[in-house]
């Protein structure tokens, strides 16, 4: 799946985000995961621009350029909501919080996938 940060000059936090660099207005951006309140708030897991770092994003700030979903990916209801993610991703739900701290295995892991996301979406990136 494949979004783009859509520049929205009355919201306050996509203005935040983008200033921040976190993400840049107009770039296309590979979904990680896809995570949905029971609020009905949804949120898209992405790559940051800031240091690359899987963070969720709320979705109302995106254009769906591709809804193509990787075949991997598995949907699973939890008590305070729903997600859809890599197999890996569920079977292991601190995979990201590992990324994040570090661990060399999650990392490897997170390297390649994404790498196999962008080439099985290079037409839309």
């Amino acid at each position: 799946m494949v979004v783009q940060f859509i520049n929205d000059p009355d919201s306050k936090i996509a203005c935040e985000i983008n200033s921040d660099k976190w993400l840049i207005f107009g770039k296309k951006y590979i979904v990680l995961e896809i995570c949905i309140n029971l609020d009905n708030s949804v949120y898209f897991r992405l790559a940051s621009d800031l240091d690359d770092k899987p963070v969720f994003f709320e979705a109302k700030y995106f254009k769906v350029i591709s809804p193509k979903l990787e075949q991997d990916w598995i949907f699973i209801s939890l008590p305070s909501s729903f997600r859809i993610a890599p197999s890996k991703a569920i079977e292991d739900d601190l995979i990201w919080e590992k990324f994040i701290d570090g661990d060399i295995d999650s990392i490897k892991w997170f390297s390649q996938y994404y790498n196999s996301l962008q080439k099985n979406n290079k037409e839309f990136l």
